[in-house]
């Protein structure tokens, strides 16, 4: 493909050099993770940091490695092929880390609603049941979503306004589902 260069003239980009520069900026957001996993003291940012971890050190370079080899074999833009590349690898990973996630907070942040653990041990199971069930992309779609109401809560908080209300994610019927089949 060919693509402008700085001085005007055209340079030719192929899909290893667009993929390689996908793999050098992760890598770069990895080690930060890193740094920020081993420095940070407060638990909920050191999860963050840890979840980061995960998805972009242990679990990216792998699945970046399978979808563009898929990508490479397709007709297209080559920036383009590598960016979907890493969309579906970040997305996959982000999906195995929410669902682990979900599986550990389960276990420990579920004792507010129920009291006795064969209740508690009902719902964390219907909700790994439910949250399995989604598929990696509705999971990714959830995440900006729920992203979106986050910075939307911060800017109304920022500006003094009530917080917009709570969206309708892709976990809540389950949640809701799920607690009602517990009881």
């Amino acid at each position: 493909m060919l693509v402008p260069a700085a001085w005007g003239q055209t340079a030719r980009v192929d899909f290893a050099a667009a993929t390689a520069q996908v793999r050098q900026v992760l890598a770069t957001q990895c080690e930060q993770y890193r740094e920020l996993a081993s420095t940070l003291t407060q638990p909920f940012e050191k999860e963050q940091a840890r979840a980061g971890v995960a998805v972009l050190c242990d679990c990216f370079p792998g699945e970046f490695d399978r979808t563009s080899a898929n990508a490479a074999a397709t007709v297209g833009a080559v920036q383009a092929r590598a960016e979907t590349a890493a969309k579906g690898a970040l997305d996959t990973c982000g999906a195995r880390q929410f669902r682990a996630r979900v599986v550990a907070a389960c276990k420990t942040d579920v004792e507010r609603l129920f009291a006795d653990s064969a209740t508690r041990q009902k719902y964390c199971g219907c909700l790994q049941t439910g949250v399995a069930k989604l598929t990696d992309e509705e999971i990714a779609h959830a995440a900006v979503a729920a992203n979106r109401a986050y910075e939307a809560r911060v800017q109304a908080r920022a500006a003094g306004k009530p917080a917009p209300p709570e969206a309708e994610t892709t976990l809540a019927p389950i949640e809701a589902r799920c607690k009602a089949d517990a009881r």
